[in-house]
């Protein structure tokens, strides 16, 4: 299912890139902001993940940036992208954050028509290759729809790290 042309997130170039692959396997987003020391890091690792597990599949590796000031966007360009893969790297488009910043990934995996969508976090910095097929393969071999990760911290280590949902009676 396309987008409808009112619903545009992605920039014109970026579009004129999905029409000449057409389709793909896999898309993995990485959504950042001033990320400079984090990111070739991320974009190599989830490189060399598809390389290893997924030598035959298309893949395109989308790096969606916050109009960073830090170089982030050339870091990125660092890594090249392995036989089979396709690295687009652009900014968002509208309103600033990560809900922009993953709504165009997800927008490029629907006009793509991907089979799996991979988010993973710029500033990772414990990222393995392996993760790349622990999170994929479950979409990919055994038709689940949602894989989230699970991950073996000290209980006060990282007890919100990204996202928090309140009700609102909660915040008073």
């Amino acid at each position: 299912m396309r987008l409808q042309e009112s619903e545009q997130v992605l920039y014109p170039n970026v579009q004129a890139s999905l029409s000449e692959i057409g389709t793909t396997d896999i898309v993995i987003g990485i959504p950042c902001y001033n990320n400079h020391t984090s990111i070739h890091h991320v974009v190599q690792t989830v490189s060399q993940g598809l390389a290893h597990y997924y030598p035959y599949h298309r893949a395109v590796l989308l790096v969606v940036d916050g109009h960073s000031i830090d170089g982030t966007r050339e870091q990125a360009r660092i890594a090249p992208p392995a036989p089979q893969q396709t690295e687009i790297i652009t900014c968002e488009q509208g309103i600033q954050g990560k809900g922009s910043a993953l709504r165009s990934v997800f927008a490029v995996a629907v006009e793509l028509d991907a089979q799996a969508c991979l988010c993973v976090d710029a500033d990772l910095r414990s990222i393995m290759p392996d993760w790349v097929y622990h999170m994929l393969d479950p979409l990919l071999e055994h038709s689940y729809d949602y894989v989230a990760p699970l991950y073996a911290r000290y209980k006060y280590d990282g007890t919100i790290t990204n996202n928090l949902a309140l009700h609102n009676e909660g915040m008073n």
